[in-house]
């Protein structure tokens, strides 16, 4: 029997955190399940190497070159979508077709699904001017529920997301993000002298790690510690000795290098509705390096984290200091959260897991590909899940919403 062919339409190429998480690092293990992929990635790393700081540009010309390189996207997205009835299914990472391309969906006659991983329904808590403009051209309000009614599958990184494409689709399910068995590498008694605090992100992401400035700053006044700043070339914490370390490049080695150097991992946010939708990527990365972590109880940090058995939550600047001066002091408690961390990332949250999950959705769909060839158009299948959802969510329903 043939492998199933599935063409997969990305946020970005395997250097693109959500586009590697959510599809390049599964590749492998969906081939050995039957599953073949194409990935056709939407932008390519010249532009997120600007993003991540990796390339220094200024504000004027990236917007020159997004306005540039928008229609050749958008052409290029439409001829993917014209040709999608060559594989077996058309699977979409994150991507809100623009300008209208959402309706081509309607004459795809093969299973679509559709993937996602944050809050990409809610206003970004960060993020300058040009982002702002680019999404209000795609006019996301409108075309995310449009989309997700006209997919076959929807799959979200966490219940927050979940809860929000169930009231365009009928058939959701949540997928978490995952890691690759290869980071779990690090021996776990191993100990920096002072230990390394480490902080992962883009540079868009630096006011949260800015939130909890204060709580470092008293930390340091009783512990010795290194604040370790992975991605940003400058932060401003007095008091605190920092190191920064900006990316070089985008690839998963380096990735894992810098994440395995630390003692102890934190993952500030927000209580914002951006931030809810959060899939705790970064805590799961560093517990896959065997580190204690201390995170926002934000989004999906609550059921990764389990408070006090995988990790530690901590809610405000006086948490924050309680919480990271336990684990420079007990090394003990940091050992045990190590351990448990790292096995609650092999039990739930490693790429075996996802890739079976996905695997099932495939053959599900493409199983009865043969009747939706010969379905009604996908206008009229977004009609039906509409129709599901109204029926499910009367008072005679006894479905949970």
């Amino acid at each position: 029997m043939r492998p199933l062919r599935v063409l997969c339409l990305t946020t970005g190429t395997e250097n693109e955190p959500s586009a590697r998480f959510r599809v390049h690092q599964l590749l492998p293990e969906l081939a050995e399940r039957g599953i073949a992929v194409t990935a056709l990635p939407l932008v390519g790393d010249r532009t997120l190497e600007i993003e991540y700081g990796v390339r220094s540009v200024p504000t004027p010309v990236r917007a020159g070159l997004a306005a540039a390189r928008l229609p050749v996207r958008v052409s290029r997205r439409a001829l993917s979508l014209a040709r999608a009835h060559r594989w077996d299914a058309l699977w979409i990472q994150k991507e809100v077709l623009p300008f209208g391309l959402w309706r081509a969906l309607d004459r795809i006659r093969v299973p679509v699904v559709y993937d996602f991983d944050d809050a990409i329904y809610a206003k970004r808590d960060r993020g300058g001017a040009l982002r702002r403009v680019s999404e209000s051209m795609m006019r996301r309000e409108r075309a995310l529920p449009a989309q997700l009614a006209r997919c076959d599958r929807v799959v979200a990184g966490n219940a927050v997301l979940a809860s929000y494409a169930r009231q365009h689709s009928a058939a959701v399910e949540i997928i978490p993000s995952v890691v690759s068995a290869r980071a779990l590498s690090k021996p776990l008694d191993r100990r920096n002298d002072p230990p390394l605090i480490g902080w992962y992100g883009a540079p868009s992401g630096a006011p949260y790690l800015a939130a909890i400035r204060g709580a470092l700053q008293r930390l340091a006044e009783e512990e010795r510690f290194v604040l370790c700043v992975m991605g940003l070339r400058h932060f401003e914490c007095p008091g605190v000795e920092v190191r920064c370390e900006p990316f070089r490049r985008l690839d998963a080695e380096e990735e894992w290098r810098m994440l395995s150097s630390c003692d102890v991992g934190v993952m500030p946010l927000p209580e914002t509705v951006w931030a809810e939708g959060k899939c705790a990527l970064k805590a799961i990365q560093y517990m896959a390096c065997g580190l204690p972590v201390v995170a926002s109880p934000v989004g999906a940090a609550r059921e990764v984290l389990d408070h006090g058995r995988a990790g530690l939550l901590a809610a405000d600047e006086n948490a924050w200091w309680n919480q990271l001066r336990r684990l420079l002091r007990d090394r003990e408690l940091a050992h045990r959260l190590a351990i448990a961390g790292r096995k609650r990332v092999l039990a739930h949250y490693s790429v075996p897991v996802a890739a079976s999950r996905w695997a099932a959705i495939f053959r599900e769909l493409c199983a009865s590909r043969w009747a939706t060839r010969h379905a009604a158009p996908r206008s009229r299948t977004a009609s039906a899940a509409a129709a599901a959802l109204s029926s499910a969510a009367s008072p005679s329903s006894d479905r949970a919403s």
